[in-house]
């Protein structure tokens, strides 16, 4: 089972190795535990240190990480409890 710390070396990985776009990004907060899952959420890293905090850009939501498997992925941008509906109906369907 993964905990918090592992969720999130998992998004961090998931960040640096399939960016949801060409600027960089960085993880905000601590993961949020939602059951079966951690949400992390994550902005633009050039936001994390100026005045303004930005969303990431339209279309990416969070980043889940199944307790489970430790699979990571990005949501979309619909409510986040359309997302995480459409998620677990994506994993029990399998690939």
């Amino acid at each position: 089972m993964i905990d918090q710390n592992a969720a999130a070396e998992r998004a961090e990985a998931l960040l640096s190795h399939q960016p949801p776009i060409s600027a960089e990004a960085a993880l905000v907060g601590d993961p949020e535990d939602r059951g079966w899952c951690w949400l992390c959420y994550w902005t633009l890293a050039t936001n994390v240190s100026g005045q303004t905090h930005e969303a990431p850009p339209p279309g990416t939501g969070p980043i889940l990480v199944v307790k489970d498997s430790g699979e990571a992925h990005y949501l979309g941008s619909q409510s986040i409890e359309f997302e995480l509906e459409r998620a677990a109906e994506d994993l029990r369907r399998g690939p």
